[in-house]
């Protein structure tokens, strides 16, 4: 997606919710900016926020909107499945790279011995 208008000040608008993983830490941000969806992989909890009322994300108000976590829930599944997102308890990136390690340590072809 073109992020250059908003960068360059001009009017710009989302047409669709802003989805990403971190960590196992789950987020969406709804097209007008004003709700944030998370999901809290450590604390294993779903927070809703309103951005406009709360820019810096103290107060939690999934238990007045929960149609709207919802919705921005499905959203996030939507764009995981369709960005072949991992859950973080499949991937654990510092096992990946001692398996290659391991792998490419065991392929590596052993040296000629002189006779």
């Amino acid at each position: 997606e073109d992020f250059l208008p908003a960068l360059l000040g001009k009017s710009w608008q989302r047409d669709k919710p802003l989805c990403w993983e971190l960590y196992g830490n789950k987020a969406a941000i709804d097209e007008t900016g004003r709700w944030k969806w998370l999901y809290a992989a450590r604390e294993k909890q779903e927070y809703l926020f309103d951005l406009h009322a709360d820019g810096t994300e103290n107060h939690n108000v999934i238990t007045r909107h929960p149609e709207i976590a919802q919705r921005l829930k499905q959203c996030y599944e939507r764009w995981a499945k369709e960005n072949l997102v991992l859950p973080i308890e499949q991937v654990r990136p510092h096992q990946l790279i001692h398996r290659r390690r391991s792998i490419a340590s065991k392929s590596r072809p052993k040296p000629l011995r002189a006779k």
